[in-house]
């Protein structure tokens, strides 16, 4: 059997076997676009990232036994937890299981590039359980950094949980001002932009942090310039809000393109 049947059959039995997982992916990705914009890039940009690939790999090469055992174990833990777990936690080694078998060989790679196994994981339908697990640390985050910023500008500030009094007027941190859809946005940006360099584990990891860290820094901009607006009863439109916010991601992209820049060295492609 060739290498590419081998494959090709590999990939079919490993469908059939997580097919209910398979179904609830595609119905939460056919959702409305704008519950997780960030999951829906991260699939189509592994897909593309997936073809490009497959265009210069060796398909026809045999399945190393690596990729055998550990399509075989990450799919055992799959069914042992995929009723214990939410479908996305439990999702994760269904996608682990395949993204291997998906994936040939190159001359001089590594077999299965951090990148595009980031991208499959964050093509998972993820956004209301991370808001959940991360979303009110976030709002932490963006309050008293805020606070801080606001206080070295001359501001007299006071932190209440998440929310900020200047001069008598409250000024509210809520869910969307955490910066999850950033954060997410951020780290599907760090990782398309890794595959593009073809950066190393390291880099990759670095580059990913530093995502992260600006996308983060974008989100307290954006609360504070919220908060400024708010005390002077400025009152900014939805429409307004969201160009806001979109200037701020703006900025925390064009330091992740940088930061990916640089890191894209020759002793970065290895």
């Amino acid at each position: 059997m060739s290498g590419g049947v081998e494959r090709a059959a590999s990939i079919v039995l490993l469908t059939l076997s997580v097919w209910p997982f398979w179904r609830w992916w595609l119905r939460r990705l056919a959702e409305p676009i704008d519950a997780d914009v960030a999951a829906w890039a991260a699939f189509v940009l592994f897909i593309f990232a997936l073809w490009r690939r497959a265009g210069n790999a060796a398909w026809r090469r045999p399945l190393p036994a690596w990729k055998w055992w550990s399509a075989a174990a990450f799919l055992l833990a799959y069914h042992v937890l995929c009723g214990a777990l939410p479908p996305t936690a439990s999702g994760v080694f269904a996608v682990l299981a395949g993204v291997p078998l998906l994936l040939p060989e190159e001359e001089g790679r590594g077999p299965v590039p951090l990148p595009l196994v980031a991208l499959a994981l964050l093509g998972l339908p993820s956004a209301m359980i991370v808001d959940f697990f991360i979303g009110f640390p976030l709002r932490v985050v963006a309050t008293h950094l805020s606070a801080w910023l606001l206080g070295a500008a001359g501001w007299e500030v006071a932190v209440e949980g998440v929310g900020l009094s200047l001069g008598g007027v409250a000024v509210w941190v809520d869910a969307p001002c955490a910066g999850v859809r950033m954060l997410g946005a951020g780290l599907v940006l760090a990782f398309a932009l890794a595959q593009v360099f073809r950066l190393g584990v390291g880099r990759t990891v670095a580059l990913a942090v530093l995502a992260g860290t600006s996308v983060v820094a974008a989100n307290v901009a954006r609360v504070t310039a919220l908060t400024v607006c708010e005390v002077n009863a400025f009152h900014l439109s939805p429409a307004a809000h969201a160009a806001l916010g979109c200037l701020s991601l703006f900025f925390g992209a064009a330091a992740c393109a940088f930061a990916a820049y640089l890191l894209a060295d020759g002793r970065g492609r290895r």
